[in-house]
């Protein structure tokens, strides 16, 4: 066999392999509730919910998809080349900052007026 013919052959068997490895490409559709949110796979950004991805499986047999909204909690699961094509996210809302800090300051403005209020009573008492 030539040196030709020999090249030939390993490069028919080197796509014939190819060919049959794993999946190196897939689209999943990702849908949120509620829609909106970010979509993140392997921490690139990919636009809003609800699309669909294409994620490349070549370089690694996993990818992480993460979907991110604000006022929500984060997230996200582990797929390969062999998931289901739909994925369905379920986002809880987080719990609400500015409402606890609201309920705190009016705990200290109220704590405040009763030291000032037993401030004066015990000035009056020992008068």
């Amino acid at each position: 066999m030539t040196r030709t013919a020999l090249v030939l052959v390993a490069g028919f068997l080197l796509v014939l392999l190819d060919l049959g490895c794993a999946v190196k490409e897939k689209v999943f559709e990702i849908r949120l509730y509620p829609p909106g949110a970010m979509i993140y796979v392997d921490d690139r950004d990919q636009g809003q919910t609800d699309k669909k991805v294409l994620i490349d499986f070549r370089r690694k047999p996993q990818a992480t998809v993460r979907v991110v909204k604000d006022g929500y909690q984060p997230a996200g699961k582990e797929v390969d080349g062999e998931a289901a094509e739909k994925h369905t996210f379920f986002l809880q809302e987080s719990p609400k900052n500015k409402e606890i800090i609201d309920v705190l300051n009016r705990i200290q403005s109220t704590l405040v007026q009763i030291s000032d209020q037993l401030g004066r009573s015990l000035a009056e008492k020992s008068k």
